[in-house]
């Protein structure tokens, strides 16, 4: 009898977990739960080869594009439509000759051209707004050189054969995790990045776990959710390998950096290093904070003026700021945070003009 009602009990018990599951299946078919479908963008439209072994490529000139980031879940995908000038930068036209204006270049990778985002959300547009905003009588010309893909020897070779013919008072270089990376050999280094956790590899290759992600909606949106946190960690994880003293890409960007340093001194240019986080929370900070504290030591090393942006996003919901679940790029807010650091920064060490 006592053996009945507790297998009776096990019975209701595994009854209730079926149903609470099926339940939860029907609510996430409802409400359109399950995997975020990958980004859509165009083929890279804004690129073009050029013969210079250190560039490789830069922006095509009057370029137009558009990335569709769909949610899977009913809401309409979010278009994103951008644009390159004539001069083959993103944002407005600004004159090869002088103006009366202060002139702002900022070089950088897609964190700064700002993939995902419009022309006028990038955080160079938005310092543009902010610095108006606080002097509204000082005009300033701000100028958005990013190249998607760049590393920190091509922003440098850039600001020496494209940027430089402007005539800046001022240059910020967005140092971003990936750029101690070589990309523009189409290698990392010769750095070893493993793969991600047994985690991710098992809900995404295991045959059983895809069986189940196919006819699941629930199990499909748990697993798809897991896996980018966990290619989040490891994507920080493994690019900080990068800043070991002895990695060939590290000791690139140290001498590209220094040389940047130098070529803005020659021509009465102030140069600002400018650390722009990946937006992921990894331990007490984001998930570069360690490989930035190395590049923040040769900065201060080297005299390098040197502006680190995980402060600014102190207190702030990250994961809110990135652009999509699929991208990790920041979003027009994430933008806009940046955006008023540099600005405020500026101000305080009177390069605002």
């Amino acid at each position: 009898m006592r053996r009945r009602r507790l297998l009776a009990r096990l019975g209701l018990a595994a009854a209730a977990v079926v149903g609470a599951l099926l339940l939860a299946e029907g609510v996430a078919r409802v409400v359109g739960f399950g995997a975020t479908p990958p980004v859509v963008r165009p083929a890279p439209v804004t690129f073009r080869k050029v013969d210079d072994d250190r560039l490789r490529f830069t922006n095509r000139p009057g370029a137009r594009f558009e990335s569709r980031y769909a949610y899977g879940d009913g809401r309409p995908p979010l278009v994103v439509e951008g644009s390159t000038n004539r001069h083959g930068f993103r944002g407005p036209v600004v004159p090869i000759e002088r103006t009366a204006a202060r002139r702002i270049a900022c070089l950088g990778d897609s964190y700064t051209f700002g993939e995902g985002v419009g022309d006028d959300e990038t955080w160079p547009a938005q310092l543009a707004r902010a610095l108006a905003d606080a002097a509204p009588d000082r005009p300033h010309e701000v100028m958005n050189c990013g190249v998607n893909a760049y590393d920190t020897r091509q922003e440098v070779r850039l600001l020496e054969t494209r940027v430089v013919p402007f005539a800046p008072d001022v240059v910020l270089l967005a140092f971003f995790l990936n750029d101690a990376a070589v990309r523009a050999e189409g290698r990392f280094a010769g750095v070893e990045f493993g793969a991600p956790s047994a985690l991710h590899r098992v809900l995404t290759t295991d045959e059983r776990v895809r069986a189940l992600r196919g006819l699941s909606r629930l199990a499909d949106g748990l697993a798809d959710r897991i896996v980018r946190r966990e290619y989040l960690v490891f994507l920080g994880e493994s690019r900080s390998r990068l800043y070991a003293q002895d990695s060939p890409g590290w000791r690139m960007a140290r001498d590209e950096l220094v040389r940047a340093r130098d070529l803005c001194a020659r021509r009465g240019v102030e140069f600002v290093v400018v650390l722009y986080p990946l937006l992921f929370r990894a331990g007490v900070g984001l998930a570069t904070h360690d490989a930035y504290a190395i590049v923040a030591l040769h900065c201060r090393e080297h005299d390098i003026r040197l502006l680190d942006l995980e402060p600014a996003f102190d207190g702030r919901d990250v994961d809110a700021l990135r652009v999509h679940p699929a991208d990790a790029h920041p979003n027009a807010e994430g933008h806009r945070i940046a955006a008023e650091a540099i600005a405020a920064y500026l101000a305080r060490e009177g390069l605002a003009g």
